[in-house]
């Protein structure tokens, strides 16, 4: 569980500059967006090492992160296609990681 959360933390600190590593800060509700879930996810993930077993809200909060994070480069906040196709991957193996840590009791 402890490895899953980190690679979440990190997932969500990707997405958190991600606006600054494609170069696409325009316009400026991209950043606000993506910063803002990026650092929701790194800090509840941050916040799921500290539990002992998966059932946590930390857990549901980086699984909502990470549809948010598959779902938003389909909306009108879309980046290019590799960075938003990564967004998209990284999404979809948080979801992934969350409900393997929601089930994990250690």
């Amino acid at each position: 569980m402890k490895i899953r959360s980190v690679l979440n933390a990190l997932f969500g600190l990707w997405f958190l500059f991600t606006p600054w590593l494609s170069g696409y800060t325009d316009p400026p509700s991209v950043i606000w967006i993506y910063g803002i879930v990026g650092a929701v996810q790194a800090i509840a993930a941050s916040a799921a090492l500290c539990m002992k077993k998966g059932d946590s809200p930390p857990n549901l909060l980086t699984l909502i992160t990470g549809i948010a994070m598959a779902v938003i480069p389909f909306t009108g906040w879309s980046l290019p296609l590799p960075i938003g196709g990564i967004s998209i991957i990284l999404g979809i193996v948080t979801m992934l990681f969350s409900f393997a840590n929601l089930g994990a009791r250690k």
